[in-house]
């Protein structure tokens, strides 16, 4: 009974190593020597297996998948707790704000419908790739989410333009240099593109082929009209 009780008072002691709780993997594991700060030596309480230095994952890798010794209830517990911990784990604010760019690139670039996003497959779909990302609804997606990437572009497209201011035509350093602003009928203004025609001849002709470029790569049947100044070269 002293002997058991001195023991357990030994693997107690040992588990307290470093003034801070250990990972409730350490029930199933004896820590033994420390190697450095915050890592010492595990034995494996079932199958006697020592890892050098023991790492939380590789001790709960052990106990899943490899430990032939360990009772099936403590197997089960490890496993509950891997999941536990995946689902609560909290994404941080920069990985939710890649995860909705992501998202709203793939349904503005892809044409996609936005009540897609209500679809119980596509929820199933975010629920097995990433358990605690809360995907938004259709409005959320379409309206807040939408509005702000454009903010954020029209950001970053203005801050690559303090550098080279423009006067309509040409810039201080003589590029001539054409932007390509998209209206929608909601009050949204998107600057698609920014050409530097300055090697070019500025006809009617090399000016109504690259609106209709633009107008191909988008989709002409999405437009109303096309505005552009009263220079003489843009009548044709």
């Amino acid at each position: 009974m002293t002997d058991s009780i001195s023991s357990n008072s030994k693997k107690t002691k040992a588990a307290n190593y470093g003034g801070r709780p250990k990972k409730p993997i350490w029930r199933f594991f004896e820590q033994v020597d420390k190697i450095d700060k915050g890592h010492y030596v595990a034995t494996c309480l079932a199958c006697g297996q020592i890892f050098r230095p023991g790492k939380i994952t590789t001790m709960e890798k052990h106990i899943v998948s490899s430990c032939l010794k360990v009772d099936c209830s403590i197997r089960e517990a490890v496993i509950y707790m891997v999941e536990a911990r995946e689902q609560n784990s909290d994404l941080s604010k920069e990985r939710k704000e890649d995860i909705n760019t992501a998202l709203i690139k793939a349904f503005v670039c892809c044409d996609l419908p936005w009540h897609l996003v209500e679809h119980l497959f596509i929820i199933e779909l975010f629920k097995q790739l990433r358990s605690n990302y809360s995907l938004s609804d259709r409005k959320t997606l379409a309206d807040n989410m939408l509005t702000q990437e454009i903010l954020r572009v029209n950001v970053k497209v203005y801050r690559l333009l303090e550098g080279e201011t423009l006067d309509g035509w040409t810039s201080p350093s003589g590029k001539s240099l054409w932007n390509f602003v998209i209206h929608f009928s909601n009050g949204w203004d998107i600057l698609w593109k920014i050409s530097d025609f300055s090697g070019e001849s500025h006809t009617a002709e090399f000016l109504a082929q690259q609106i209709q470029l633009i107008l191909e790569e988008i989709g002409i049947q999405k437009f109303a009209g096309i505005v552009t100044d009263a220079g003489s070269n843009h009548t044709h």
